[in-house]
């Protein structure tokens, strides 16, 4: 099986630096983005579209599924990590919000900890330990599933709330049940994934394998 991870398009709070929530639009250059990525598809086999639910990530399946004349499946699964109510909207430098991250990096590593009614990283890993069998067991040699990463503005790479569902993925896909709050912090950063950026990874007999990350090269 091969899984092609794509970031949804530039969304409107992407570009204004924002925490989002989960009806945020594409902007302008988000759907120009999902155009461009959508004729890369043309190139590609891909047999089924998961999505998340957010409406980013969905209108972009659609203007892929749109090209390529595929079924899309919607699955809140593949959802952002969510926030707190509190900073959505919010900008990313602004002092509440920092307040407020600040606390939950202090709490990181405690299981019950919330500040209100966002997802840790133990509800985080719970929700990708869910996704991985359920994409497992799937019959589809090639499918690709848009879903959300990283803020394409340097600041917002920063934030311990962009603690994206792609990166989590991909980290206990190498880690599995070692996959600890300490090993995640380490790789979180290290990790970049652009605005429409396809990543590649495969699923045989001897498990799960990244074969590309975060390839944007249909941007210039």
């Amino acid at each position: 099986m091969k899984i092609y991870f794509v970031r949804h398009g530039e969304s409107e709070f992407n570009a204004a630096n924002k925490h989002q929530h989960s009806q945020v639009e594409l902007s302008q250059q988000g759907k120009e983005q999902v155009a461009i990525v959508a004729k890369r598809f043309l190139r590609i086999p891909i047999d089924v579209i998961l999505t998340s639910t957010s409406t980013r990530a969905y209108k972009t399946a659609n203007i892929i599924a749109a090209a390529i004349e595929r079924k899309i499946i919607q699955t809140s699964l593949l959802t952002e990590i969510k926030q707190p109510s509190e900073i959505v909207g919010f900008s990313i430098d602004d002092p509440e919000a920092i307040r407020v991250r600040a606390l939950i990096k202090e709490h990181w590593n405690e299981a019950s900890w919330h500040y209100s009614d966002e997802e840790n990283f133990f509800d985080a890993k719970a929700r990708a330990q869910k996704f991985l069998p359920m994409l497992a067991e799937r019959k589809e040699e090639n499918i690709l599933a848009v879903t959300h990463g990283v803020f394409l503005t340097g600041g917002a790479r920063k934030v311990l709330t962009g603690r994206k569902v792609l990166k989590m993925v991909l980290t206990l896909m190498a880690a599995g049940e070692k996959l600890t709050p300490e090993l995640f912090l380490g790789v979180r950063d290290f990790f970049v994934h652009r605005n429409t950026g396809i990543t590649l990874c495969e699923y045989d007999e001897r498990g799960w394998r990244l074969i590309t990350w975060n390839d944007h090269a249909h941007l210039g």
